[in-house]
C-alpha cells in the first residue's frame, strides 16, 4: 500500500486510527435506539435468534461484556430492514 500513497500522507495521523466510542454511547446517548431491538416485532428476528440478542443487549448495558461490534451489525441490519420493508432473503434448498 505505500506505493500507492505519498510519503507524506504516510506522515500525517491516520484518521483511520481514531477510534469511535460505541460501546460508550450504546450504554449511554445511543441506548434508546439500541433498546428498540428488544421488540419481538422487529424484522432483525427473521435473522438473529431474539433470546441470543436480549442476552448480548443485557450483557453490553450492564457493563459485563462489549459486544457492541455485534450489536452495531445488528442494529444496522435491523436499520436496513425497516427502511426496506420488501426485502426478503431467498435461500436456495
Amino acid at each position: 500500500m505505500h506505493h500507492l500513497l505519498n510519503q507524506r500522507s504516510l506522515r500525517v495521523p491516520s484518521m483511520l486510527d481514531a477510534r469511535i466510542p460505541l460501546p460508550s454511547w450504546f450504554r449511554n446517548e445511543l441506548r434508546p435506539l439500541l433498546e428498540t431491538l428488544r421488540s419481538e416485532q422487529r424484522r432483525v428476528f427473521e435473522y438473529v435468534d431474539h433470546g441470543t440478542l436480549l442476552r448480548l443487549l443485557g450483557e453490553h448495558i450492564a457493563g459485563h461484556r462489549d459486544h457492541s461490534h455485534y450489536l452495531w451489525r445488528i442494529l444496522v441490519l435491523d436499520l436496513w430492514l425497516h427502511r426496506h420493508p420488501r426485502f426478503t432473503m431467498h435461500t436456495t434448498s
